[in-house]
């Protein structure tokens, strides 16, 4: 990281703070393949006549949740990099710019664009954000 400070502030600060769920991620599956941890089983109960089912958790986050949030992060996360990639490698002269959620046309949610660089649209940067995938 302090290699990657002196010539990518910017993404090594969004590496960082990706690192507070890529950690959880990682200890996870460690635990998984060479642990001892398994998701444990729903648990199923009569409830006055009624079945109520609780499903296991991860983290003390109920198993759909985790694994919708974690899809979500990691989904943010490629999109997010992979255009920070492209961006330092257009010509000279021109960068990306992001596209407002409310301008993305629906059969096609483009997020990013070309434009010229100081003079065209502002140009996007890579910084970290919570906000799911279909909100940025």
């Amino acid at each position: 990281m302090a290699d990657l400070e002196k010539t990518d502030r910017a993404l090594a600060d969004y590496l960082r703070e990706a690192r507070q769920w890529g950690d959880s991620l990682v200890n996870i599956r460690n635990d998984l393949d060479h642990g001892d941890w398994t998701l444990q089983g729903a648990v199923v109960a009569d409830t006055a006549g009624r079945v109520a089912v609780t499903e296991p958790g991860i983290g003390g986050m109920p198993v759909t949740k985790w694994v919708a949030d974690m899809t979500d992060r990691i989904i943010c996360f490629v999109e997010d990099v992979i255009a920070h990639g492209i961006q330092q490698r257009l010509a000279h002269g021109i960068t990306l710019a992001e596209i407002p959620v409310a301008q993305r046309v629906a059969e096609m949610p483009l997020r990013f664009r070309n434009t010229i660089a100081g003079g065209g649209l502002p140009a996007w940067q890579i910084r970290y954000h919570a906000s799911h995938f279909d909100e940025t």
